[in-house]
């Protein structure tokens, strides 16, 4: 089971992978052609907005998810996520909408007329990705990866093609035309989704109201973590807004765009772990569900444990690339990489509490992580007295380097708590012998790296950075070779893995049309 999840989850990897660049790619033009702070003003836009998108969900895509998994019919399910949606997309407009009145006539806390205009360009946005997620929702129930992933694909590249073209060309209100291309980019999704949504072949029915209300049984836990989840990834944008400046959400959207792909990329991972944990718990395999765990964190530390290192040993060359206005944002990355790792390895567990049915016990330590990250905001964004900016001589807290630093102490909340769960829930025990001999080779390879990067002056440019990382990606493997940390049998599960013929067919035979793989 492990290796078909695997390469289900390296397509997911790779759309995850190829929007990283893309996404890095948009990203530098912005910050190169318009700054720190008209990027700012994008991030805010799609953060304040973003907080709100949860009404769209309130639980349903997993109980959606749920449902098909367990085998229900897959037409009343369909008519039934279909109908909810659409109603769950009219309230979330509406909220939006009086949320926005409030922020601009109420508290009178937009900065400029663009700003106000892309707030609105952003809600259109999220009205067409709630709309996306009828289909990659089932799609992802059904586990046909191929679907979910290669209309996302072609979003990133939509957008990217439109981004490089505003920058590059310096039209005016260039700001407005870049929030129009995340527009027409979402847009894109939505008619390549609902095309793969045609060659399933589901007919719909009207809703079946005993169906109606098992999904909102399910859902209604469920909301509470999607609202937590949803005020989590983008209340800090908006605190940074109203405490600084759009300049200081720049500095924190920029370098957080850089570590998005490590905590995207485990999605893959939990979005498929969720129907295969369900299906374990639903036949009593609570050894199979270990089993699983054990093997994901595994997996999962093979690529983070190396790039975390990266990040965090090259902090300040990699801000540098995005321009001039961040090159003091070195401590946000460092900040946001270990953020990161936290968050990637936390993804298993997360997905065994929501699909065994912990729901309360999930909403609980989501809601202490919540707390906990809200508090530190409150401490650590505004520039206050209580508070030093500079530490030994470092700006280490201040705005956006504060915020930082509040993301990741949080995130160590839930690291955690979500493996006490683990271990009652399933007998989890972490492999300490691994992850001490991968802390290790990874501490030793990060030492080995700064070593070469500041004593062999011909590989300080920045143009070398990607070469270092490989430098260090393969000392790492060494390592842990040595130190038997790497086994032949994990060679042959990513040699097996990475196999472009098996993934070929295995493309091939999803896009295929039938309903049932």
């Amino acid at each position: 089971m492990i290796g078909i999840i695997a390469r289900k989850s390296l397509l997911i990897v790779f759309n995850n992978l190829v929007g990283g660049v893309l996404g890095f790619i948009s990203l530098l033009f912005i910050s190169w052609y318009l700054g720190a702070e008209k990027l700012g003003i994008i991030a805010f836009g799609l953060s304040f907005f973003g907080i709100f998108s949860f009404i769209s969900n309130l639980g349903f895509d997993s109980a959606h998810t749920k449902r098909v998994s367990e085998g229900r019919d897959l037409t009343k399910c369909l008519s039934a996520y279909i109908l909810i949606k659409l109603l769950l997309i009219a309230l979330m407009t509406i909220v939006s909408l009086i949320a926005l009145f409030i922020y601009d006539s109420v508290l009178h806390k937009f900065s400029s007329d663009i700003e106000k205009k892309v707030c609105f360009i952003f809600l259109g946005y999220y009205i067409l990705w709630a709309l996306t997620q009828i289909a990659v929702t089932t799609f992802n129930a059904l586990r046909k990866q191929a679907m979910a992933q290669l209309p996302n694909i072609f979003e990133h590249v939509v957008r990217t093609l439109l981004i490089v073209a505003v920058t590059i060309t310096g039209v005016e209100f260039g700001t407005i035309y870049i929030a129009v291309a995340y527009v027409a980019g979402m847009g894109t999704m939505l008619i390549l989704s609902f095309y793969f949504l045609q060659i399933l072949e589901i007919p719909l029915k009207r809703p079946d109201s005993i169906l109606l209300k098992s999904y909102g049984q399910f859902a209604l836990p469920m909301a509470v973590i999607t609202v937590i989840g949803a005020v989590a990834n983008y209340l800090d944008k908006v605190m940074i807004d109203f405490f600084r400046d759009s300049e200081e959400v720049g500095l924190f959207f920029g370098v957080q765009r850089i570590i998005q792909f490590l905590t995207m990329s485990s999605m893959a991972l939990g979005i498929l772990l969720f129907p295969t944990i369900s299906s374990y718990h639903k036949k009593g395999r609570t050894k199979d569900i270990n089993t699983l765990l054990l093997k994901s964190e595994r997996y999962l530390s093979f690529i983070i444990f190396p790039v975390v290192t990266t990040l965090v040993v090259f902090c300040f060359p990699i801000v540098r690339l995005l321009g001039e206005d961040f090159r003091n944002a070195g401590w946000l990355l460092v900040f946001l990489s270990l953020f990161g790792f936290m968050s990637t390895m936390c993804r298993p567990f997360n997905q065994l509490l929501t699909a065994t049915g912990r729901l309360k016990r999930a909403v609980q330590i989501s809601a202490a992580v919540l707390f906990l990250n809200i508090t530190l905001n409150f401490l650590l964004i505004p520039d206050t007295d209580y508070v030093p900016d500079v530490i030994f001589g470092l700006t280490l807290v201040s705005g956006a380097a504060g915020a930082a630093l509040a993301t990741f102490f949080s995130e160590s909340l839930r690291f955690i708590l979500v493996r006490v769960e683990a271990r009652r829930i399933a007998g989890y025990r972490m492999d300490k012998r691994f992850m001490a001999t991968n802390l290790l080779a990874s501490v030793t390879t990060g030492t080995m790296l700064y070593f070469v990067h500041y004593s062999v002056s011909l590989l300080a440019p920045w143009y070398f950075l990607l070469l270092k990382f490989l430098l260090g990606f393969g000392f790492y493997l060494m390592l842990m070779v040595v130190l038997k940390g790497f086994t032949k049998r994990d060679y042959l599960f990513f040699i097996d893995l990475l196999h472009p013929g098996k993934m070929k067919d295995y493309i091939s035979d999803e896009l295929k049309r039938e309903r049932k793989e």
